[in-house]
């Protein structure tokens, strides 16, 4: 009986250290996945940041293309302006001068 006995014992104790050996897999398998999805995650947080970086630099890049064409629409503006005003002045000291001829030619 003892010898029974001592052999359930031995079986207990090596059924305590497969369920012991069990858990310690299990643990280091729920270890692996928390493992997995912090690197899923981070990955996926990376991503996101160069993803939003490339659209804020083509945003910057397309802002800066909008701002120079109004500043050369706003140039090209002034020049004809001050075409027109040349225009204008050229006109008026050609009739400035018609008057003084005709005045000269009616003296």
């Amino acid at each position: 009986h003892q010898v029974e006995i001592q052999a359930a014992i031995h079986h207990q104790v090596a059924i305590q250290a497969v369920a012991i050996h069990h858990q310690v897999e299990i643990q280091a398998a729920i270890h692996h996945q928390v493992a997995i999805q912090a690197m899923v995650i981070h990955h996926q947080v990376a991503i996101q940041a160069v993803v939003i970086h490339h659209q804020m630099a083509i945003q910057a890049v397309a802002i800066h293309h909008q701002v120079e064409i109004q500043a050369v629409a706003i140039h090209h503006q002034v020049e004809i302006q001050a075409a027109i005003h040349h225009q204008v002045a050229i006109q008026a000291v050609a009739i400035h001068h018609q008057v003084e001829i005709q005045a000269v030619a009616i003296h």
